[in-house]
């Protein structure tokens, strides 16, 4: 009999954006639902299951430095590169100025919205 693995991505990401555990389910049944675009829907799965490569996971095998940051020196994570570097703030707030202006609207995004693509309850 092989042991059921309980996916720990969920927990940390209920950990980091401070919601509800249950919430996430659907986020991860609805990979194939997020666009049309086979390498998007790979780097969402990817972002979801928290297996997009940062110098955190890099350091262990010798191929970073350190973890620190490229853009703002603090410590490198996936929930770090997209939610709290100050450069990716900023370069998630120009696009969205930018969609705004092109599509005469005034969409925003909270950092639950912009990682697991899930409207916040």
């Amino acid at each position: 009999n092989k042991e059921q693995i309980e996916p720990k991505a969920n927990l940390k990401w209920a950990r980091d954006l401070q919601i509800g555990e249950a919430s996430l389910k659907p986020c991860f049944g609805r990979v194939k639902n997020v666009c049309r675009d086979t390498k998007l829907r790979e780097f969402y799965f990817k972002l979801l299951h928290r297996i997009v490569v940062t110098k955190k996971e890099l350091l262990p095998f010798g191929l970073a430095e350190d973890t620190k940051c490229p853009y703002c020196e603090m410590n490198d994570s996936i929930f770090h590169t997209f939610s709290n570097c100050n450069w990716s703030q900023y370069f998630f707030s120009e696009v969205i100025k930018w969609f705004n202006k092109e599509n005469a609207t005034s969409f925003t995004l909270s950092p639950t919205e912009l990682i697991l693509a899930k409207e916040e309850e």
